[in-house]
């Protein structure tokens, strides 16, 4: 394909593209709140119930989904491609849609192939979009920011609805989806250039988490913050790491100090009977026992991509991404999975350090808490959510190969002139 340059219209256009890409993958949360009935009362130790969303509502997210081609070939036909540029992905794809066929050998129900169809389908629209042929990440950066400003209207939204259960935001999906779907929205707030957009966006989700009393979401929240403040404090200057490690310490003295038994007991509810320290994970101990006798019982290729939800009783799932990946996908799909997964944090991990910033800050702490909030949700590789999509997104992007040289010299060094 013939070389093209990328001009700073180009990039504008790219991002523009990422933006309208990021508000489609946030409109899939709020096309399944606006479709599940209201949560009721529920007895205070059992939030793991789920109510069914109608059938058409499967069918819009499928459309969601398929919509996301439309920026990224819009992207291809702009910029052209160069396939070098997808690194490995290419082959860290193919392993795991193996394994995820694999599993399912045998099986000729049409949910089955509809799994397999949706995750080549994915993998190849992220492969196109890291292969495009630009000098910049801009098609990254708007994804990133179009996604937490969306979805920053969405928290707005379910907030407004006001479905809350013993003091807990219900969102109609459940309080740990939208805590998993907020910590999203912090992480990919960091994409924005301007620093009020940045903090505005933080705080509404923030205010989620809470107001979702998701624990998951504040440990995994937590998890990619510290990366990513690891990260600025290994490229600032000796003189501003000091000073910005004594103000962070000093927070958390004063936090540990003052506000100790309002976090331990009214944020974490570590005394709580249903949800404390003596409740067993909040019954999510029993599941993991139960996920991990079905790995036990087919250890290599499991018992089939999404099937463990179907032979456990002590919950909806696993309720942890890496004993559901066993149970489904045996250890070669685990493998082929945390290859995927871990190569796409060193290497946005290591852009960061490198100095890099924007959407590599960004994708290095969504990569982060998601695979924190692994441990204790079933989350891994999935294509049914927002959250799920972006992260593999996300992680194709950290796959993606720099150009060997500069494309053309007119390629500003500055941010781009804009809101963004």
């Amino acid at each position: 394909m013939r070389r093209r340059e990328e001009s700073p219209v180009t990039a504008r256009h790219n991002w523009r593209l990422g933006f309208v890409w990021g508000g489609i993958l946030a409109a899939m949360p709020l096309v399944d709140f606006s479709l599940r009935p209201q949560r009721g009362g529920l007895a205070s130790y059992s939030y793991d119930i789920v109510r069914e969303a109608p059938p058409h509502a499967a069918a819009l997210a499928a459309l969601l989904l398929l919509m996301n081609a439309a920026p990224v070939l819009v992207a291809v036909m702009l910029n052209g491609m160069d396939f070098r540029r997808s690194g490995f992905l290419p082959l860290v794809a193919l392993a795991n849609l193996a394994a995820v066929t694999g599993s399912l050998a045998g099986s000729s129900a049409m949910r089955d192939l509809a799994y397999v169809v949706l995750i080549a389908f994915v993998f190849s629209l992220s492969i196109l979009a890291t292969s495009l042929r630009d000098e910049g990440d801009e098609l990254a950066r708007g994804l990133l920011c179009g996604f937490s400003l969306c979805v920053a209207v969405v928290f707005l939204v379910v907030i407004a609805d006001g479905n809350f259960s013993y003091g807990r935001l219900m969102g109609r999906s459940g309080p740990n989806y939208w805590g998993m779907n907020a910590m999203a929205g912090v992480m990919t707030s960091l994409a924005w250039r301007r620093v009020p957009v940045r903090l505005a966006l933080m705080s509404v989700g923030l205010a989620m988490i809470v107001l979702c009393q998701s624990r998951g979401a504040m440990l995994s929240t937590t998890a990619g913050l510290t990366v990513v403040a690891g990260i600025i404090l290994w490229n600032a200057t000796p003189r501003r790491r000091w000073t910005l490690l004594f103000l962070g310490v000093a927070g958390l003295v004063l936090v540990g100090l003052f506000a100790h038994g309002i976090i331990s007991d009214r944020l974490l509810l570590l005394s709580d009977k249903g949800r404390g320290i003596d409740s067993g994970g909040t019954g999510r101990f029993a599941a993991w026992v139960e996920a991990f006798r079905l790995f036990a019982a087919e250890p290599w290729l499991g018992v089939g991509y999404r099937k463990h939800e179907e032979m456990i009783s002590a919950a909806s799932s696993a309720h942890n991404a890496y004993l559901a990946t066993l149970a489904d996908t045996g250890l070669l799909g685990f493998l082929a999975y945390m290859t995927l997964m871990l190569g796409g944090w060193l290497l946005a991990v290591r852009r960061g350090l490198g100095g890099a910033e924007g959407a590599t800050l960004a994708i290095a702490g969504l990569l982060t808490g998601y695979l924190v909030q692994g441990l204790v949700e079933r989350m891994a590789l999935n294509t049914g959510n927002a959250l799920s999509l972006l992260v593999l997104y996300s992680v194709a992007f950290s796959y993606r190969r720099p150009a060997a040289r500069p494309l053309s010299p007119r390629i500003p060094e500055k941010p781009i002139a804009g809101w963004a």
